[in-house]
């Protein structure tokens, strides 16, 4: 899904994350742009209003924005970025500081909304991938094994969702 407002978001992200590359030593807009993908498989998806869609899939390129660089979210609102994809994008942002925005807490508040909780199963998905757990092993990074079990019994997936996820994290990523 191809929109003015999802390009928009996949050029923000694509500046905000420029020259910063992911720990199996990719370019990190990479990951932005298979969770753009990924959310659109998911089971589920296609249930949610065109409007919602169209928020997730900005909220996929956008998810590590505030996170991980200088961008704001009043700036995202000032390039056009949609509210509800601005407000999944708050949701996804972890913060120490916030208490609703780490531990337990966070993932309650992102499994409560629909839209936000579907990113999450695909960021979730491709930090689990298969070949990009090998590429950071290679790459002498540390990977914990299980290191999304909690989170994914605290989203509860349902069975299609797990189906989904599973055969997901088997695919080959480059």
């Amino acid at each position: 899904m191809t929109t003015n407002a999802t390009s928009v978001a996949e050029a923000i992200a694509t500046k905000a994350h420029a020259g910063q590359v992911d720990k199996g030593g990719a370019d990190y807009i990479g990951h932005p742009r298979r969770i753009a993908a990924k959310v659109q498989e998911i089971p589920g998806f296609t249930t949610l209003s065109q409007a919602e869609q169209i928020s997730a899939v900005e909220a996929a390129w956008l998810h590590d924005v505030i996170e991980d660089t200088d961008i704001t979210e009043a700036e995202l609102s000032e390039a056009g970025i949609s509210d509800l994809a601005i407000e999944i994008v708050d949701l996804l942002t972890r913060n120490s500081e916030n208490p609703a925005r780490d531990g337990d807490a966070y993932y309650l508040n992102v499994k409560a909304h629909p839209v936000a909780r579907l990113v999450k199963i695909a960021d979730i998905a491709d930090n689990s991938n298969h070949s990009r757990k090998a590429q950071m092993i290679a790459n002498g990074k540390s990977v914990k094994p299980g290191k999304y079990e909690h989170a994914l019994a605290m989203l509860e997936l349902t069975a299609d969702e797990q189906d989904w996820f599973d055969k997901d994290i088997q695919v080959v990523v480059h």
